[in-house]
Order: structure tokens, then C-alpha cells, then sequence
């Protein structure tokens, strides 16, 4: 088996430890002190340059030292360096903390890490690490109470049956194994369950349903049914004769209907006709003329307003943009005027201004033509900018003069539409009470009226009484011979109801029968899957424990209704880890952390903290270093290998 061991251990400014220095060359140890001097810091300091947590696995922990106000202080740089033996080879792992500062502004802390003297950044460092030995596995092997109460039960109860390997099945249940059919035993036993409470909850559901037929037999007696049908086929020949008369009737109601639809032709036309009669007799046609002619010639005023309200619209657009044309070109002739001014004010320079001779008259010249040339452009440029701004103001002015004019002459043809609407409303009055009050002429004088007034009078008497009483009487018979035919139908529909019902309870009958044998097989199979993992429980336990030499794991949980739970605790002579003594724990913990480590092939160093609470024998095959707390001792005591020594936190 191979082993990690812990060689030498360096602490400087970690936690409450200002420097320590712990020198193990691999072997056990036993550190001493009283409460809060560092023995735990120990432990931390191990870890940390590992995982970088500490003994609770916490990564968040305050590794840097405080002041009086528990505030971490400032400058220092926290550092652990452990010196370790593994796989035949010898590392030292160094990790610190510094303080990180910018423009002399703190911005936090970053970590520095070396393997062997070789700086490494934080993930090659963290992979060097994983490549001795991955966290997890560390855990196991260096944390007495991770197997025990803080790796899941399922997890840990997994983790022992690989190692107990294969285990012989019981004996005796071979036809159990034939139904089980490949499925998992918890598996099969839910299926046997589910098919119990289903076969019982079918079985239970028979016997209200027997009731129930039998209940609904009493209603209805075996009868004859010979009489029934003759009395049947009589109400069905009665139905024949009453639909043969009810067509009879419905044949004259439609002659009746083609007479009605006559008469109210005639009525029409005979409306039509008045409308004829008054339209020539109107005496007021020509108000009706003077009305339209009225309101034409108001909705013609109107529209001539409007048009020139339309007008306005468009010369006040057309202001609009060429006002914006006129700014446009003003802002150019300022401009341009600018440049003229600048050009005027600037002086010829008489010497060059690179070698600082004077210049040749000629260039002066050359230098006053090009700069009259310029200024000549620029005026000749300004006097066109200065005639396009005349021009549209002349433009804008003609438009203001367009818009007043239009203005005014709006106004007086409102001023004449308001007039003509109060006389056109004024006559339109007069014109709508006299048509309102004109005479009804005289149907009677008209030949044709009185023509289609007598065909009319004549078809009435022609169309006769309606035929609805009549039918009404038919449908009430047919609706009680109805009734009679349902009455003797449910008779009969009862009689054969009632030979199927016999059947049916002496089919649910033999089916409760053939439940209750299929039930009773889901009890016997039942029991005899709890007999088969009860046995297969204790031949798990038993090749489970034959692992430990103190601890019993209790895999199994036996319910007081038969059935078994899986589980997974330990036990140490009959005590539950939860309830052990700080002492039986730590044996506990060491006794698993021995399979584990046979398991893995591989020991690392066991700090055992609180080990003044241990009286039993202590079996560790690893490397152990003893945490004891002893009153009085206000600094960290070693002793490594029979060796005592007294270091100065």
C-alpha cells in the first residue's frame, strides 16, 4: 500500500499563528495545548495548501490574522509550506497570499503557489495536487467523520458493497429468482404490491356491483313478453293511420298557403297603385323642386368658400418655403461678405516667410493679382446672392398680397352664405309643413284600386279556416300512443335486461373467485421475497462487517410490518454513530478509514483532533497526529517518535 506522510509543516502569519515550524519526518505525533492556541490552525494549515480549505472543508475561511477589531491586518503575507513524502518521492507544496495593490489602492488578495521551488499559477498547482491524490478520495482517507455523517448514506452504503464484492445468494428460493425475471428484488416487490392492491381493489368493487344488479332486478319481475309485443304492433298501426291523416291535412294546408300567397300578391299591387295615385295627385311637386334647387345652391356657396379657403392653404405654403429659401440665401450673403472682409484685412507678407529674405516685386505682385482675383469672385458671388434675395422678397410680397386679397373676399362670401342659409332654412320650413299638410286623395275614384280591392275580398273568402287545430289534435294522439310504445318497449328491454343480468352476477362471481386466488398468490410471493431479503440482508451484513475490526455497519432496517429498508450506519457495540461518544467516533472513524485506505491502496497523514477523549486503543495504519487539548499548556507541545520538544507559537 502506498502512503502520503507529512515531513515538515511551515506556517507563517496563518490565522493566529505569527511562524511555526513542525518537523514529523513521516512519523505519528502528538501536539499539545490548552483550547484556542492552534492545534486546529495546525490542521488548517495542512490543508490549505492542498484544497485551499480548511478542516471543515469550508473554502471561504479567513486564513489571514486579526487585530483587536477582528479585522484581518494589513502588509502581511499569509503562507503554509508542507513538505510531504509520496510514492517513493519527496515535494514541498507552498502556497501564499499577498495582498493585492494598484495605484496604492487595495483590490483584494491573490495566491501564489510553487511545487518544489517551481512557481506554478493556481490551476497546474491544483493539478499537481489532484495527480498525488483527487480531493474526494482524500476526504475519505483523511476525515474521520466524512464516511460516517457526511457522505450520503446511499453514497456510503454503495461505497461498502464494492468492497464487499460479490455476495451468495440465499438458498431455497429458486421459483422466487424464475418470477423475479431479471428485475430487482425491491423492484419485483413493487410489483407485487401494485398487483395485490389492484386484483384488491377489483375484487372489492364486485360485490357493490352484484348488489346493485340484484337491486335492479326487484324493480322489474320476469313478465310475458308475447302480450306485450301484440300490443306493441297495435300501437304501431295506430302511429300509420295518424301520419296518413296528419299528410291528408297537410296537403290541403298547402292549396290554403298558395291561395294566401295570391292575396298578399295582390295586396302588394294594390299598395303599388296608391303610391301611383298619390304621386300623380301630388299638388306639391313643385315645393319639392324649389327645396332641392334650395339646398343646391347653398351647398354650391359652400364649396366656393371652401375652395378659396383651399387657395389660401396654398399660397400660405408656398410663403412658407420661400421664406425658408430667402434665410437660406441670406445666411450665404453673410457669409460670403465675411470672407470678403477677412480678404480685405489681410496684409501681403513682403518676405518669405521659410528663409526670411524679401520677396521679388514680381511675386508681390503675383501675391496682390491673386488676392484681388479672389476678392473680385467673392463680391461677384455676394451681388448674385444680394439679387436672389431681392427677388424673393418681391416673390414673398406678391403671396402676402395674394393671401390678403383671398382673406377678404372669404369673408364676404361667408358673410352672403350665413344670409342665404337663414332665408334657404326659412323657406325649406315653410316648404316641409306644406307637403306635411297637402290632401290624401280619393282611392276609390280610381279604377284600377277598386279592380284589385274586389280580387282581393275574393280570395280571402276563397282561403277558408286554417288546419292547425286539426293538427294539433293528430300530434297529441300520436304523442300518447308515443307513450304507450315506450311504456311496452322499457317492458320489454326490462324482460331481456333481466336474463342478462343472470348472467352477468354469475360472471362476476366466478371472476371474485378467480381475484381472490390471485391475491392470495401475491401474498404467498410476497412473503417469501421478505424471507429472501432478510436473508440476503444478513449475508450482506455479514460480509460487510468482516471488514472492520470494531465498527458493524447496520445495512438494513426491519419494519414491524415485514418489510426491510435499506440503510446505511455504523455501529460501534450496538451504538449508532450519531449517539457514539466524541472517543467511540474517532474509533469508529480510524476503523473505516483502515478499510478505505486497504481499498484505495493508499494511506495520508490522520489528524485526530479532541484525542484527549480517546481511552480505547488506537489502530491507524497512517500517519497520525494527535490533537490534545490540556488545561495549563499555553503553548503548542510536540512530541514525534517518543521525542518531546516546546515551540513558541
Amino acid at each position: 500500500m502506498d502512503t502520503l506522510t507529512l515531513l515538515n509543516l511551515t506556517l507563517e502569519n496563518f490565522k493566529g499563528l505569527r511562524r511555526f515550524e513542525v518537523s514529523l519526518d513521516g512519523q505519528n505525533a502528538r501536539i499539545h495545548a490548552e483550547n484556542g492556541i492552534g492545534k486546529t490552525t495546525l490542521y488548517d494549515g495542512w490543508l490549505w495548501p492542498l484544497f485551499g480549505k480548511d478542516s471543515t472543508w469550508r473554502k471561504d475561511f479567513e486564513v489571514r490574522p486579526l487585530d483587536e477589531h477582528n479585522h484581518a491586518i494589513k502588509g502581511l503575507v499569509v503562507m503554509s509550506e508542507a513538505t510531504i513524502a509520496a510514492n517513493g518521492q519527496t515535494h514541498t507544496l507552498r502556497k501564499e497570499q499577498h495582498e493585492k495593490v494598484v495605484k496604492d489602492q487595495f483590490k483584494g488578495y491573490e495566491t501564489l503557489c510553487w511545487v518544489n521551488e517551481v512557481p506554478m499559477t493556481v490551476g497546474k498547482y491544483q493539478a499537481f495536487i489532484d495527480s498525488l491524490i483527487p480531493e474526494e478520495t482524500f476526504k475519505m482517507l483523511a476525515d474521520l467523520s466524512y464516511f460516517n455523517s457526511k457522505l450520503h448514506h446511499t453514497e456510503r452504503r454503495r461505497t461498502l458493497l464494492t468492497f464487499a464484492g460479490t455476495v451468495a445468494k440465499p438458498q431455497g428460493f429458486e421459483s422466487l429468482l424464475v418470477s423475479v425475471n431479471g428485475r430487482s428484488y425491491n423492484d419485483y416487490g413493487k410489483v407485487l404490491h401494485d398487483r395485490k392492491v389492484r386484483h384488491t381493489k377489483e375484487r372489492d368493487e364486485i360485490n357493490p356491483r352484484i348488489d346493485e344488479i340484484r337491486r335492479a332486478m326487484n324493480g322489474y319481475a320476469e313478465q310475458e313478453t308475447s302480450k306485450l309485443q301484440v300490443k306493441r304492433q297495435n300501437i304501431t298501426q295506430t302511429f300509420q293511420s295518424l301520419n296518413s291523416d296528419r299528410n291528408i291535412l297537410l296537403g290541403q294546408e298547402k292549396d290554403r298557403q298558395a291561395r294566401m300567397e295570391a292575396e298578399n300578391h295582390l295586396t302588394v299591387q294594390r299598395l303599388h297603385r296608391e303610391s301611383i295615385v298619390r304621386a300623380e295627385q301630388d299638388p306639391t311637386q313643385p315645393l319639392r323642386d324649389e327645396k332641392a334647387r334650395i339646398n343646391d345652391e347653398l351647398a354650391a356657396k359652400e364649396e366656393g368658400i371652401n375652395a378659396l379657403h383651399r387657395q389660401i392653404k396654398s399660397i400660405e405654403a408656398s410663403i412658407e418655403t420661400a421664406q425658408h429659401e430667402l434665410n437660406q440665401v441670406q445666411q450665404n450673403l453673410e457669409r460670403t461678405r465675411g470672407e470678403i472682409d477677412a480678404i480685405d484685412k489681410v496684409n501681403i507678407a513682403s518676405v518669405c516667410y521659410a528663409c526670411g529674405q524679401k520677396l521679388p516685386k514680381a511675386k508681390l505682385e503675383d501675391n496682390k493679382a491673386e488676392q484681388q482675383a479672389k476678392h473680385d469672385q467673392l463680391e461677384e458671388a455676394a451681388n448674385r446672392l444680394k439679387e436672389t434675395v431681392e427677388h424673393r422678397s418681391a416673390e414673398i410680397d406678391g403671396f402676402q398680397l395674394q393671401k390678403r386679397q383671398l382673406s377678404t373676399k372669404a369673408a364676404e362670401l361667408y358673410k352672403q352664405f350665413q344670409a342665404a342659409c337663414d332665408a334657404g332654412r326659412k323657406r325649406v320650413a315653410e316648404i316641409d309643413a306644406a307637403i306635411l299638410n297637402r290632401p290624401e286623395p280619393d282611392m276609390t275614384q280610381d279604377a284600377e284600386w277598386c279592380k284589385l280591392t274586389e280580387q282581393i275580398e275574393k280570395a280571402k273568402a276563397e282561403i277558408g279556416a286554417p288546419v292547425t287545430e286539426q293538427l294539433d289534435a293528430i300530434e297529441s294522439r300520436k304523442n300518447e300512443a308515443q307513450r304507450e310504445r315506450d311504456a311496452v318497449n322499457a317492458a320489454l328491454a326490462q324482460a331481456d335486461r333481466a336474463k342478462a343480468d343472470k348472467t352477468r352476477i354469475a360472471e362476476l362471481e366466478a371472476k371474485e373467485k378467480d381475484l381472490a386466488q390471485k391475491i392470495a398468490e401475491c401474498d404467498r410471493q410476497l412473503a417469501d421475497l421478505a424471507d429472501y431479503k432478510a436473508a440476503q440482508s444478513r449475508l450482506i451484513e455479514t460480509a460487510v462487517n468482516g471488514l472492520f475490526s470494531h465498527v458493524q455497519f447496520k445495512l438494513f432496517d426491519y419494519r414491524l410490518n415485514g418489510t426491510i429498508d435499506e440503510t446505511c450506519e455504523a455501529m460501534l457495540n450496538g451504538v449508532p454513530y450519531p449517539d457514539m461518544s466524541t472517543g467511540q467516533q474517532i474509533l469508529a472513524g480510524v476503523d473505516v478509514i483502515n478499510v478505505l485506505s486497504e481499498h484505495y491502496g493508499l494511506s495520508v497523514p490522520l489528524f485526530i483532533d479532541h484525542a484527549e477523549s480517546l481511552t480505547l486503543p488506537l489502530e491507524a495504519k497512517s500517519q497520525v497526529i494527535e490533537l490534545y487539548a490540556e488545561k495549563g499548556m499555553s503553548e503548542l507541545t510536540i512530541e514525534v517518535a517518543e521525542k518531546k520538544e516546546a515551540v513558541a507559537a
